[in-house]
């Protein structure tokens, strides 16, 4: 089938503009029907079509990953220790650092970060009872946490 037209009949062509049922479009998706259109995405698939897919090597597997971030949380916060068991006891991915400071012109730590590589990364705070006074509050305010 070529892209962007169907065959009505074996007589007759017409353009499909947007989507067709001979192309994307179905009755198991038809209260989607009003949003999709190839044309939305073309420019993106165009240029998958020329990308590469590398292997991420991990320096650590999971478990050296796991005793590397509990020896680099705060230790006066028993929070990140919870928090941190429950990702690895639940199988979820685990945090790249732990009190990581991923800019310069940041002006706050995370307790865990995830580097996403060329998407915005993904700051984590883990505050507890010590945040809870009027002037930590006012404190982490100011600095916009």
């Amino acid at each position: 089938m070529n892209y962007g037209a169907s065959q009505a009949d074996s007589t007759t062509s017409r353009v499909c503009s947007a989507a067709c049922y001979e192309c994307l479009l179905s009755y198991t998706n038809q209260n989607e029907h009003r949003f999709i259109d190839r044309n939305l995405i073309k420019d993106f698939l165009i240029q998958l079509k020329s990308s590469e897919t590398f292997a991420i090597s991990q320096q650590r597997n999971r478990l050296e990953q796991y005793e590397w971030l509990k020896k680099h949380i705060d230790p006066a916060s028993p929070l990140e220790v919870q928090f941190l068991d429950y990702l690895y006891n639940s199988g979820y991915r685990l945090p790249d650092y732990a009190q990581f400071l991923p800019a310069p012109e940041i002006q706050v730590q995370p307790d865990f970060y995830y580097d996403r590589g060329d998407v915005p990364s993904v700051c984590i705070f883990v505050d507890g009872p010590s945040h809870d006074s009027p002037e930590t509050k006012q404190h982490d305010s100011q600095l916009g946490k």
